[in-house]
């Protein structure tokens, strides 16, 4: 096992913090995927392993030195111990620093290759990849070329030697969570409900196919719109005002912020119809959210109608919108006021049909906005789906069976998706499980990119914890007693430790993105019942698995197709 020594820094800090341990864990994560090998963080004599490596705002702008000398520092514990080395430069607030420090940390990085005892491998993580011509980049690229140096972005994006087997998704889910982004974290749990919505407003009838629900966004809503108004109104305390037309997922959010605040909360609509009995303070500029501005005429009536009745002018935040360029931006709004800029979190696509809609074509009904109107996935959603992801040979096909052939990329699919299909899984758990737990459950899944997408959208959507069985493992398991020797021959491997330390008391679902045979399910349920784990279910987006085992865990799936159809659809 590999050992990792870690440097996050902490600009602007004054003194060192300690790390979480969701954090730690991540870092092992990434360097074991990296190094394809599970890493072990090293522990040095004086405890600096898992602590940040602050510099304030004095030693990072004035004297950059000290960042190369205090990285040295941190080394000369290590002894040479340590074989992959993490530089996290995405914290803090301030984690765009660049210039001198940039300087002073490769200039570390190149002067410990240089004199090191043994290789060492450095990833360092970094808010955008630096291109070509900025100084890190060309200080370290010889160090990049000789396989010492990796450069990683929040995107998962990398600068390396060789190519890495970095799950893109996977990563971006991890960074976000543990990182404790609020508007990653809004972007990665914001639903987007696929359905045939049909509206009418001030451009007439029509059908809208996505539906977005940020049900689950509420502590990351608060903590944004806290952030602005901290940043807009300083010291006052403005009025809030909330817009609610088909569901009212905004409202609790804009409650919570007004009561930290201690402002009035209210929904725009009763504010204008004079039914509230709150007045308007006409020194402070009201600020008015919106969950969605797509076309801008809903809020244009509304800002003129505000208008009309004398009020100051507003500030106007919206959740999400269709406009705009990139996220956590502005735009201009139309109607009453000539210079309205809008401020916006999520930018995000919106498919409207005026006339000639499919969905009509085909006679299907209208979706409900305030609840999802199947337990399952509809035959038109999952193959609308399926398109927008693509089609590919399938991947990480099992030993013990042949390959389905050309089939939709499920991790794409459940990338695109997650939140939906993640609250679908959940909703479909409760509502069929008769055992379904209160606390938080233990996903199981096998090590494939598709199964790690849609266990890391549930473990963050959800709170649920995760433990990845590498698909060696699955592969050569036939009965119990390949089961049990292998148990005892892997005891040290991570999963293998996980699965021990888990509660005996918390129940687990086997979760996988398809289902092709059924064996993967059968062998996962006899390795955690060798474990003592109790299987509350298997679960699976997609079904081509028709075998009914009454000795088999229960099994449930969010869209189902028999084998046989299947190879007629494929030839």
């Amino acid at each position: 096992m590999k050992k990792l020594g870690l440097i996050p820094f902490n600009f602007g800090a004054a003194i060192s913090e300690r790390l979480s341990n969701d954090l730690v864990q991540f870092y092992k994560w990434l360097a074991g995927v990296v190094m394809q090998e599970d890493c072990e963080l090293y522990l040095p004599s004086d405890g600096s392993h898992d602590i940040t490596l602050a510099l304030n705002l004095y030693e990072y702008e004035e004297e950059v030195s000290v960042t190369f000398q205090k990285i040295f520092e941190r080394f000369q514990v290590w002894d040479s111990n340590v074989d992959v080395a993490v530089f996290d430069k995405t914290l803090s607030a301030d984690s765009v620093v660049s210039g001198p420090v940039d300087v002073q940390i490769a200039a570390a990085i190149d002067a410990l290759i240089y004199k090191a005892e043994k290789p060492t491998l450095y990833i360092l993580l970094v808010p955008e990849l630096p291109p070509e011509g900025e100084m890190i980049h060309r200080m370290l690229e010889k160090r990049i070329a000789e396989g010492k140096v990796v450069f990683i972005d929040n995107d998962g994006n990398y600068l390396a030697e060789k190519s890495l087997s970095i799950d893109l998704g996977q990563y971006k889910i991890k960074k976000a969570d543990v990182s404790n982004n609020s508007l990653d974290l809004l972007q990665i749990k914001m639903i987007r409900r696929l359905g045939h919505f049909k509206k009418e407003n001030q451009i007439g009838k029509h059908c809208v196919r996505y539906f977005y629900d940020g049900t689950h966004c509420e502590k990351e809503l608060v903590t944004l719109i806290l952030e602005y108004i901290d940043k807009e109104y300083q010291t006052q305390v403005p009025l809030i005002l909330y817009y609610k037309q088909f569901s009212d997922w905004l409202k609790n959010p804009a409650i919570a912020v007004a009561q930290k605040i201690g402002a009035e909360c209210i929904n725009i609509n009763d504010f204008l119809g004079n039914t509230a009995k709150i007045q308007c303070n006409y020194s402070v500029a009201p600020l008015i959210l919106f969950p969605l501005i797509d076309t801008g005429n809903t809020c244009e009536l509304i800002l003129n109608e505000w208008k009309k009745k004398g009020f100051p002018k507003p500030n106007v935040l919206t959740v999400l919108t269709t406009r705009g360029v990139g996220h956590n931006s502005l735009f201009q709004a139309n109607g009453a006021y000539d210079e309205h800029k809008i401020r916006y979190f999520l930018q995000i696509e919106r498919q409207t049909y005026i006339d000639k809609c499919p969905m009509c074509q085909l006679e299907i009904p209208g979706s409900k906005f305030d609840h999802e109107d199947y337990a399952m996935l509809t035959t038109y959603d999952i193959w609308e789906m399926a398109d927008k992801a693509g089609w590919a040979e399938e991947k990480d096909v099992p030993a013990y069976r042949t390959g389905l052939g050309l089939i939709p990329d499920f991790e794409k699919m459940i990338l695109q998706n997650g939140a939906w299909l993640a609250r679908k899984i959940t909703e479909r758990l409760i509502s069929h499980s008769k055992n379904y737990p209160a606390q938080p459950l233990l996903l199981v899944c096998p090590d494939e990119k598709g199964a790690n997408a849609l266990a890391d959208y549930l473990g963050v959507i959800k709170g649920m914890s995760i433990i990845h069985i590498p698909k060696g493992v699955i592969n050569s398991s036939k009965s119990d007693d390949d089961i049990a020797g292998l148990l005892k021959k892997c005891e040290q491997d991570t999963w293998c430790m996980q699965l021990s330390s888990a509660s005996k008391l918390q129940p687990v679902v086997i979760v996988e993105e398809f289902c092709a045979s059924g064996k993967t399910r059968r062998i996962l349920s006899k390795i955690l019942r060798h474990k003592g784990l109790e299987v509350l279910c298997h679960f699976a987006v997609f079904n081509f698995d028709q075998t009914n085992d009454p000795t088999d865990i229960d099994s449930y799936v969010l869209y189902e197709l028999n084998m046989n159809t299947w190879e007629e659809i494929a030839i």
